[in-house]
C-alpha cells in the first residue's frame, strides 16, 4: 500500500520534479506497517480527497541509491484539478525551449537534466488521467478561484493542441540545432528528424481533423438554423392565432364596456342629480362645521382667550347696531317702495286696465327685491325727458326692482299697451270722465293717509339716525382704543424678538460649537437650559406676537363697524332725506289733487320731482363710492388681520414646536445627563479602581524595590563575608561557593566563568610551575639561585654559542627581557660576557669549547610567582625558546598558586556576581523605560489611527462603553458610497461572532452638512463593534468595507455573562513559517520582519510561533534552551524538530536526515554540484513545516508564510492538509520582493486569504503585475517597523558612547570621532558627513551611488561608504572609484567594500545624511533605522522610501497626516539632476542653517518607525483572514 509520504514529496514548484532520495535515507526513516499510531493509519490508509475520489500513490524504488518514483513526479505536475498531461507537457517544454535561448543566461546542469527528465516522464504518459485523479478544491477566495473545466470547447481544444503542436515543433528545431552545435551523433539527430515527422504528421492529421471538425459544426450550425427556423416560424403562427382570439375578447369587452357605460351614466346623472340637491345642504354643514371647528379653534387658543372674548363683544356691539340700521332701513326701504307702489297704482288708473297688470307685477318685483337686500338702497338712472308720466313710471319701477336687463321688454310691451289704450280711449272717453271724480276723491283720502304714515316715519328714522350717529361715534372711540393696543401689543412683541434675537447671539458668541463630539453632563444640562430659554422667549414672542394679533383682530372689527355704523348712518340719512322727499311729493300730489289747475300743478311736480332726483342719485352715487371706499379699507384690514392671525398662528406653532424641542432637548440631555453620570461614575469607579490598582502596583513595585534593595545590600553583606572568609579560608570558600551553586542559590553561569578566567591565569602559572624550569638548566643557561626568591637578587647566565643568537658574538652583546607572572612588570638588562671559569650554585660549569656565556643580575618582583625570560641581540633578533619562552618557578610558587587559585576564583566569582546584579538592575530599568516609550508610542499610534478615520467616520463617545448609546458619524463623500442616495450601517459585535447584530439602520443627516449618523445601544457583553457601511439594506448594493477588513471600534466595560469577568479579546494563535530568522539565520530584510513582526504581535498578547529550517550555519549562539524535542517520517527520510527561544519566540527547527540544509549556506544550491536546487530544498521545508503542524496537532489561526521560499504552503495546505485534519488555520502570505519566483508568488496569492506586501507604494507598483492583479482585492500594504530595542543608540554597545534626542549633537559627534578614526580619516567636523549603506547591486542604484559620492565631495563632505557586489564587476568599479579618489580626496573619504555589523551601526550614528537612492524598494530598512540614530536621509521616491521619507520642502501635509514632521530629501529622477537637486539641499541646510538642521536630526530621532502600527495593521489583516465570508 502506498504510503502518505511519498505524496508530500512534492516539490515547490509544479515544472520541477523532486527528488528527495538524493541522500540515502536513514535507518527508520521510513514508517513500518506494524505501527498502529494515528499518523501511520492516515499514511498508510487511502487518502480520500472531498470528492471521494482516491489518489493512488505507488512505493518508491531505490535503484544505484538513489530514490525514483514516477508516481511522485506524476503528482507533483499537477497543479490544480482538470489540467491534463498535454498541458503540463507543453508548459515544460516552452520552460526548456526558455533554458536553451541563446537570449536567457545559461541554465544549471542539474535544472536541465530535471526539466529533460520530466519531459520524457510527460511523454510516456505516466501522469494519470484527470478522471483518475480527485484532487482537493480549495476553498474559495475572493476571486473566486476554480479547478480547471473536465469538458471543454472541441475547437478550442483542437487549436491549443495545434498551437502546442506547433511550440514542439518549434522546440525540436531548436533541439537539433542545439545538438548541431554540440555536434551531436548523426543517430541523435535522426532520431530528433524521426521525431519532427512524427510531430508534422501529427500535425497534418490534426488538420484534418479540424477540416473535419469545421464541417461538422457546419453542418450542425445549418441544422440548428433550420429548426430555428421552423421553431420561428410555427411561433409566428401561434401568435397570429392568440391575436385574433385577442382581437374578439376585445370586441366582446368593448359592447359589455359601452352598455356598462350607458349603465354607468344613467346612474351618473342620477347621482349627480341627487348631489345637485344635497349639494346645499352639504354646503350648508360645511359651513356650520368649519365655523364650529374655527370656534373651538378660537377656544383652545388659551393665550387669546381674553382678547377674542372682548373682539366677540364688540362684534355682538357692532351686530346690534346693524341689525338696528338694517332694520331701520327696511322700513325706510319699505315706505319708500310703498310710495312707488302707490304711484304705479296711480299710473294703472291712469292708463288701461291692462297696465295695471304690469305695475302690480313690477311692484311685486321690487318688494321681493327689497326683503332680500336688507341693507343696500337701489336707485336707477332714468330718462327725465320720457313725455309719458306712464312711461316714467314704469322706469321707476324698474330701477326700484333693479332689473336693468327687462326694461326693454317693459318698454316694448308699454308701446304695445299705449297703442291699445288709445284705441280704447275713444270709446271710454265719458266713462273716464264720470269715474275722475270718484278717482279724486278716493285719491285724496288715501294721499292723506300716506302723508301722515311717511311723517311718522321720518320721526322715526330721525331719531335712529340720531341714535346711529352716537353709536358710531362710540365705535370710533372703541377702534381708536383697540389700535392703541394693538400698537402696544406690536411693541411688547418687538421687544420680545429683540431680546430673543439677543440672547440667540448671545448664546452663539459664547458657544463653542454645537456639534461637540462628546459633551460633559454638565454641558449638556447647560445646553438644555438653553434651549428652554429659548423655547421661553420663542413662547413669549409667539404670545405676544398673537395678543398683537388678537388686538389687530378687533381694531380691525371695530373699524369694521364703525365703517358699518357709518353706512348705517348715511343709509338713514339718505332714507331720512327720502322720506322728506316723498313726503314732500306726497304733499304736492295732495296740493295737486286739491289744485283748482291739475295740470299746471302737475308739471310743476314733475319739474320738483326730476330735480329730487338727480339729488337722490347723486346722493346714492356718493353713498355708493363711500361704501366702496369703506369695503377696500375694510378688506385691507382684513387682509392684514388675515397674515397677522396667520403669523400668530405660525409663531404659535413654531413656538410649541421649539417648547417641544427644547422638552425634548431637556429630556434627551437629561437622558444624556444620566447616561455621562452613569458613564462618569462607571469612569469614577475604573478611574478609582485604576488608582487603586496603580496604588498596588506602585506599592508593589515600592516593596520590590525596598526586597531588592535589601536583598542586594543582604548580598552584598554576604558577598563582603564570604570575601572575608576567603581571605581567611580560600579553599573553604570555593567550597561553599559549590554548594551555593548545587543548591541553586548560587549562579552557575557567574562560578563557571570565574573558574575559567582563574585558570586562564594563574592555572597557567601553577602549570607552569609544575611543568619546571624551561629549557633544563644546562650548556644554554643557568640561573642563581635555583629557585629565585621573591625580593632578592637573581643572576642569570646565559650561552648564546648554543642557541640562535650564536652570531651576535661578532658585532655585538646579548639583552636579557625578563618579567613575572606570564610578562608582569617587564625589564630590559645588558648582558656581560663571563670571563675563564665560573660556577652555578657552588658548582663548576663545564668548559664547552666556542662556549659564549653572558650573565646579568635582576631583581625579583615581590609578587612573582614565575620568572619569565627571552634573549635577544638588542633588535629583531630573539631566542625565545621556540614561542615557549624561558621560565622558572620561585620559591614555594606552587603552594601560593594553588591558594591564590582559589582565592581568584572567590574573588572573580563575587566580582561577576557584583557586575551581573548591577547588570539586571540596568537592563530592568531599561526594559520599563523602553516599556513606557512603546507605551506612548502605541498611543501615539492609536491616536493617528484614530485621527485618518475621522474623515471618513467617528463615533461618540470617542471611547464607547457596555450598555450605553453610541451614535456613528459616517462621511460617505470620502468612500466609495459618495453617489448613493441612501447609506446604512450593517455590524455586529465580538468579530461577528456576538448573536445580536447591528441594522440594517439607515443614517440621516443635516442640511449642509456631510456627514450621516445612527444611533443604537451596546450589548452589555461586547469588547468589540464591527461594521460596514452600504447603499441598500438588502444586502445588494455597494458596499464600504474598509478595503475587506471591515470598521471596528474597541468597547469598554464588556462584562462576560457566564462568568462576571470582564471581556478582553481572545488571542490568536499565529505560525510564521519562513526560511530566515534575524539574528540567527538572517540574509536580508525578510529575516528581520519575521523576528520583528513576531515579537510585536507577541506584545499585543497574541501567541507566535516561528517554523525554520536548522541550517548548520544557524547562529546557536542567540538561540536559547536549543533542545531536540521529537521528530517524524516523512518525505522518504526522517526529520528532526528541534526548540528554542530566539528573541523569546518559540521558534522550531526541522532538520531532515537527507542533508538538505547541511550544505553550509542558507542560499545558492543552485550553482552546487548537488542536484537539489533551492526551489527544492524550501519546496520540500514548506511541505515538511504543514507535517508537522498535522502530526503534532497544532490548530493555529493563521499560518503567514513569507516570500516565493514558502509559497508553496498555501496551495499544499488546502489541497494536502485541510481535509485530513489541518483543518482551522487561515493562510495570510506576504511577498517581500517579486523580482523573485513570480510563479510560486501567483499560485499563493490565489490559495491564501489574504496577501500583504512591506508598503503602501509598492503595492500600487506591483499592483498591475501578472502574478498578483487577479487577486488584487485581498492585496493590503502594510509599511514595515523596525526594532526599537535591537537599533537603539541608547543601548547601542557598538558606539563610542549612548545618546538618545535630547543628546543628539554630543552623541553623533562622538560617534563620527569614532567612525573616522576606524576609516583612517581626520575628522572634519565643520562639514556633513554623507553615508551610504547598502548592497551594490542595479536595484540599489549603482550609477546614482557614484554620483552622490562625487557630488557630496564636490560640497566639501566626507562621504564613507560600507557594501559589497555580488558582482564582480561592480565590485570592482567601486575598487577602482576609490583609489582614484583617494588621490584628491584622501581626507575625505573612505570606502569599505565588505560586510561589517558594528561598522554599519557606527556609520548610521556618526553620519549626518544617509544615502539610499534605489531604482526599487519594496521598504527599505537603511532609511529607517538611521532616523533611528538622528542621521537624515536623502532618497528616491519609491515603494517604502516614499511611505516612511517626507520632504522637507514639499511634504509638510504629508508627514502631518502620518501625524509627523518632515523627515528628510527625496527626488524622483534617475539622472544625476535629480540626486544633485535633493542632495544640494540636505547639504545647505546643513551649512547655511546649521541650528534648524540638528533640530530635524532630533525629530528623527523622535519619530516612531516600530512595529506599533505595522503590527496592529497585521492583526487586523489575521482577522479578515478568518472570517467566514
Amino acid at each position: 500500500t502506498a504510503t502518505r509520504d511519498t505524496l508530500k514529496m512534492a516539490p515547490a514548484i509544479s515544472t520541477v520534479a523532486v527528488n528527495p532520495g538524493i541522500y540515502a535515507a536513514a535507518p527508520g526513516g521510513e514508517r513500518r506497517p506494524g505501527r498502529v499510531s494515528k499518523a501511520s493509519q492516515r499514511s498508510s490508509a487511502p487518502k480520500v480527497a472531498p470528492g471521494g475520489g482516491r489518489r493512488a500513490l505507488s512505493h518508491r524504488r531505490v535503484e544505484d541509491g538513489l530514490s525514483v518514483s514516477s508516481e511522485t513526479n506524476r503528482t507533483s505536475i499537477i497543479t490544480a484539478a482538470g489540467v491534463n498531461v498535454e498541458q503540463e507537457l507543453a508548459r515544460a517544454e516552452n520552460q526548456l525551449r526558455a533554458m536553451l535561448s541563446p537570449d536567457t543566461p545559461a541554465p544549471s546542469s542539474s535544472e536541465v537534466r530535471a526539466m529533460r527528465r520530466k519531459i520524457a516522464d510527460l511523454k510516456a504518459g505516466k501522469v494519470p488521467s484527470a478522471t483518475g485523479v480527485s484532487m482537493p478544491t480549495p476553498p474559495p477566495t475572493s476571486n473566486g478561484a476554480a479547478n480547471g473545466q473536465e469538458m471543454r470547447d472541441p475547437r478550442k481544444e483542437l487549436e491549443r493542441l495545434k498551437r502546442e503542436n506547433e511550440a514542439l515543433l518549434q522546440l525540436k528545431e531548436l533541439e537539433m540545432e542545439n545538438l548541431r552545435l554540440k555536434n551531436a551523433p548523426q543517430a541523435d539527430l535522426d532520431k530528433k528528424q524521426q521525431e519532427m515527422n512524427t510531430l508534422l504528421q501529427k500535425k497534418q492529421e490534426l488538420a484534418h481533423v479540424m477540416e473535419l471538425e469545421e464541417n461538422v459544426r457546419a453542418k450542425a450550425l445549418a441544422q440548428k438554423d433550420q429548426k430555428a427556423a421552423q421553431e420561428k416560424a410555427d411561433q409566428v403562427a401561434k401568435q397570429e392565432l392568440e391575436a385574433m382570439q385577442r382581437k374578439e375578447a376585445q370586441e366582446a369587452a368593448q359592447q359589455a364596456a359601452e352598455a356598462t357605460a350607458a349603465q354607468l351614466e344613467a346612474e351618473a346623472l342620477a347621482a349627480a342629480t341627487a348631489a345637485e340637491e344635497s349639494a346645499e345642504a352639504q354646503a350648508l354643514a360645511a359651513q356650520m362645521e368649519q365655523k364650529t371647528e374655527a370656534e373651538s379653534l378660537a377656544t383652545a387658543e388659551a393665550a387669546a382667550a381674553q382678547a377674542e372674548a372682548e373682539a366677540q363683544t364688540q362684534a355682538q356691539r357692532a351686530a346690534e347696531i346693524d341689525a338696528k340700521a338694517a332694520q331701520a332701513a327696511a322700513e325706510a326701504e319699505a315706505a319708500y317702495l310703498m310710495e312707488a307702489e302707490r304711484k304705479a297704482l296711480e299710473a294703472e288708473q291712469r292708463k288701461a286696465n291692462a297696465v295695471s297688470a304690469e305695475d302690480d307685477e313690477a311692484a311685486m318685483l321690487a318688494a321681493a327685491f327689497g326683503a332680500t337686500q336688507e341693507k343696500e338702497l337701489v336707485t336707477a338712472k332714468v330718462g327725465a325727458q320720457e313725455a309719458e308720466a306712464g312711461v316714467e313710471d314704469f322706469e321707476a319701477a324698474a330701477l326700484v326692482t333693479g332689473d336693468v336687463g327687462s326694461m326693454e321688454h317693459i318698454r316694448k310691451k308699454e308701446a304695445e299697451e299705449r297703442a291699445k289704450a288709445e284705441a280704447k280711449e275713444a270709446a271710454a272717453a265719458a266713462a273716464r270722465a264720470a269715474r275722475a271724480a270718484m278717482e279724486n276723491a278716493e285719491a285724496i283720502k288715501s294721499a292723506t293717509a300716506v302723508y301722515k304714515e311717511k311723517s311718522d316715519i321720518y320721526k322715526s328714522a330721525e331719531a335712529e339716525a340720531a341714535a346711529a350717529a352716537d353709536a358710531r361715534a362710540k365705535a370710533i372711540a372703541e377702534a381708536k382704543a383697540k389700535a392703541l393696543a394693538a400698537a402696544k401689543a406690536e411693541l411688547a412683541r418687538l421687544q420680545v424678538v429683540n431680546k430673543a434675537e439677543t440672547a440667540t447671539k448671545l448664546r452663539a458668541r459664547n458657544a463653542l460649537t454645537n456639534q461637540t463630539l462628546a459633551l460633559g453632563a454638565e454641558a449638556k444640562a447647560k445646553m438644555a437650559a438653553d434651549s428652554i430659554a429659548e423655547a421661553q422667549s420663542a413662547t413669549e414672542m409667539a404670545a405676544a406676537s398673537e395678543i398683537s394679533a388678537v388686538a389687530e383682530r378687533a381694531a380691525l372689527e371695530a373699524a369694521v363697524a364703525v365703517i358699518k355704523a357709518i353706512e348705517t348712518a348715511e343709509e338713514m340719512a339718505v332714507i331720512k332725506r327720502q322720506t322728506e322727499n316723498d313726503a314732500t311729493e306726497a304733499k304736492v300730489n295732495l296740493d295737486v289733487l286739491s289744485s283748482a289747475d291739475p295740470d299746471a300743478f302737475r308739471a310743476h311736480a314733475a319739474q320738483a320731482a326730476h330735480e329730487k332726483y338727480e339729488a337722490d342719485l347723486a346722493a346714492a352715487e356718493k353713498a355708493a363710492s363711500d361704501k366702496q371706499v369703506a369695503e377696500k379699507a375694510a378688506t385691507d384690514r382684513a387682509t392684514s388681520a388675515k397674515a397677522a392671525v396667520e403669523k400668530a398662528q405660525f409663531d404659535k406653532k413654531d413656538a410649541e414646536t421649539k417648547a417641544a424641542k427644547a422638552i425634548a432637548d431637556d429630556a434627551a440631555a437629561k437622558e444624556a445627563a444620566a447616561e455621562e453620570a452613569a458613564a462618569a461614575k462607571a469612569a469614577a469607579e475604573e478611574a478609582a479602581a485604576a488608582k487603586a490598582e496603580a496604588e498596588r502596583i506602585a506599592a508593589e513595585k515600592r516593596a520590590e524595590e525596598e526586597a531588592a534593595a535589601a536583598e542586594a545590600a543582604a548580598v552584598a553583606a554576604r558577598l563582603q563575608a564570604m570575601r572575608e572568609r576567603a581571605e581567611e579560608d580560600p579553599l573553604g570558600a570555593c567550597q561553599e561557593i559549590d554548594a551555593l551553586v548545587e543548591s541553586g542559590e548560587g549562579n552557575a553561569e557567574d562560578w563557571a566563568e570565574a573558574r575559567r578566567q582563574a585558570e586562564d591565569t594563574i592555572g597557567h602559572l601553577l602549570h607552569v610551575v609544575r611543568a619546571g624550569t624551561q629549557p633544563k638548566i644546562g650548556d644554554v643557561w643557568h640561573v642563581e639561585p635555583s629557585e629565585p626568591v621573591p625580593g632578592e637578587t637573581l643572576t642569570i647566565y646565559y650561552n648564546a654559542a648554543a642557541t640562535c643568537l650564536a652570531g651576535v658574538k661578532q658585532y655585538g652583546s646579548i639583552t636579557c627581557q625578563s618579567g613575572c607572572n606570564n610578562w608582569e612588570s617587564p625589564e630590559k638588562t645588558l648582558m656581560t660576557p663571563v670571563k675563564g671559569r665560573f660556577k652555578v650554585n657552588g658548582k663548576a660549569v663545564k668548559a664547552v669549547k666556542g662556549s659564549w656565556w653572558q650573565k646579568c643580575e635582576i631583581d625579583v618582583p615581590d609578587e612573582a610567582f614565575v620568572m619569565d625570560f627571552v634573549f635577544s641581540d638588542g633588535g629583531h633578533q630573539y631566542d625565545n625558546n621556540n614561542r615557549a619562552d624561558y621560565h622558572i618557578a620561585c620559591e614555594g610558587a606552587e603552594e601560593i598558586l594553588e591558594v591564590e587559585r582559589y582565592e581568584k576564583s572567590a574573588e572573580l566569582y563575587y566580582q561577576l556576581v557584583e557586575e551581573r546584579i548591577v547588570r539586571e538592575k540596568r537592563e530592568k530599568e531599561r526594559k520599563e523605560r523602553r516599556d513606557i516609550l512603546r507605551g506612548i508610542a502605541k498611543d501615539k499610534a492609536a491616536e493617528v489611527t484614530r485621527r485618518q478615520r475621522e474623515h471618513v467616520l467617528y463615533v461618540d463617545p470617542p471611547q464607547p462603553r457596555a450598555g450605553q448609546t453610541v451614535r456613528v458619524h459616517y462621511n460617505p463623500r470620502n468612500t466609495n458610497l459618495a453617489s448613493s442616495n441612501e447609506v446604512y450601517i450593517i455590524g455586529g459585535w465580538n468579530r461577528w461572532t456576538h448573536p445580536d447584530n447591528i441594522g440594517p439602520i439607515k443614517m440621516v443627516g443635516q442640511e449642509g452638512q456631510s456627514h450621516v449618523s445612527a444611533e443604537f445601544t451596546v450589548p452589555d457583553d461586547v469588547f468589540k463593534m464591527d461594521f460596514v457601511f452600504a447603499s441598500k439594506p438588502d444586502g445588494k448594493g455597494v458596499f464600504d468595507n474598509n478595503n475587506r477588513l471591515d470598521y471596528h471600534v474597541d468597547i469598554l466595560g464588556g462584562i462576560d455573562k457566564a462568568t462576571g469577568e470582564k471581556l478582553k479579546e481572545p488571542p490568536l494563535h499565529i505560525v510564521s513559517i519562513s526560511v530566515e530568522m534575524a539574528p540567527i539565520a538572517k540574509v536580508g530584510g525578510l529575516g528581520d520582519v519575521v523576528t520583528s513582526l513576531g515579537r510585536a504581535c507577541q506584545e499585543e498578547g497574541h501567541k507566535v510561533e516561528v517554523i525554520l529550517p536548522k541550517y548548520d550555519t544557524l547562529d546557536y549562539t542567540a538561540i536559547q534552551d536549543f533542545k531536540e524535542i521529537t521528530g517524524f517520517s516523512w518525505g522518504a527520510t526522517y526529520n528532526r524538530v528541534f526548540h528554542g527561544k530566539v528573541e523569546d519566540i518559540d521558534t522550531y527547527f526541522i532538520d531532515p536526515e537527507n542533508g538538505m540544509f547541511r550544505v553550509g549556506m542558507i542560499y545558492g544550491t543552485d550553482y552546487l554540484e548537488i542536484p537539489m536546487t533551492d526551489a527544492e530544498r524550501f519546496g520540500f521545508f514548506s511541505k515538511a513545516a504543514l507535517e508537522f503542524m498535522l502530526q503534532s496537532k497544532r490548530q493555529p489561526d493563521i499560518i503567514h508564510c513569507h516570500d516565493w521560499q514558502t509559497a508553496p504552503c498555501a496551495k499544499a495546505y488546502w489541497e494536502d492538509y485541510a481535509p485530513y485534519g489541518l483543518n482551522n488555520p487561515r493562510v495570510v502570505f506576504t511577498i517581500h520582493n517579486l523580482n523573485y519566483g513570480a510563479e510560486l508568488i501567483q499560485e499563493a496569492m490565489t490559495y491564501s486569504q489574504a496577501a500583504t506586501t512591506v508598503s503602501r507604494t509598492y503595492r500600487d507598483e506591483v499592483s498591475g503585475h501578472e502574478s498578483i492583479h487577479e487577486n488584487i482585492g485581498k492585496f493590503h500594504g502594510v509599511v514595515n517597523g523596525i526594532d526599537p530595542d535591537i537599533w537603539d543608540p541608547a543601548n547601542d554597545d557598538f558606539l563610542p558612547r549612548y545618546y538618545d534626542e535630547t543628546e543628539v549633537i554630543e552623541g553623533k559627534a562622538a560617534c563620527r570621532a569614532a567612525l573616522c578614526a576606524y576609516s583612517n580619516i581626520p575628522n572634519k567636523p565643520g562639514v556633513p558627513m554623507v553615508g551610504i549603506v547598502t548592497r551594490l547591486t542595479p536595484q540599489k542604484g549603482v550609477h546614482l551611488i557614484k554620483r552622490g559620492v562625487m557630488r557630496a565631495l564636490e560640497r566639501g563632505c566626507q562621504v564613507i561608504l560600507l557594501g559589497t557586489a555580488p558582482d564582480p564587476t561592480i565590485q570592482q568599479d567601486f575598487d577602482m572609484m576609490f583609489h582614484q579618489l583617494k588621490q584628491n580626496h584622501h581626507d575625505f573619504m573612505a570606502f569599505h567594500l565588505y560586510y561589517n555589523e558594528p561598522l554599519s551601526h557606527l556609520i548610521y550614528a556618526g553620519s549626518d545624511l544617509l544615502l539610499v537612492p534605489s531604482m526599487f524598494e519594496p521598504c527599505g530598512l537603511s532609511q529607517l533605522i538611521a532616523m533611528r540614530y538622528g542621521t537624515v536621509p536623502v532618497v528616491r521616491r519609491t515603494g517604502g522610501l516614499n511611505d516612511t521619507v517626507f520632504d522637507y520642502d514639499v511634504d509638510h501635509k504629508k508627514a502631518e497626516w502620518e501625524g509627523m514632521k518632515p523627515n528628510g530629501f527625496s527626488f524622483d529622477g534617475m539622472d544625476d539632476g535629480a540626486i544633485d537637486f535633493a542632495l544640494d539641499r540636505a547639504i545647505n541646510l546643513a551649512y547655511d542653517k546649521p541650528k534648524d538642521f540638528r533640530a530635524l536630526q532630533a525629530n528623527c530621532m523622535s519619530q516612531d518607525w516600530s512595529w506599533n502600527r505595522p503590527a496592529l495593521e497585521y492583526i487586523e489583516i489575521y482577522h479578515a483572514a478568518r472570517k467566514p465570508y
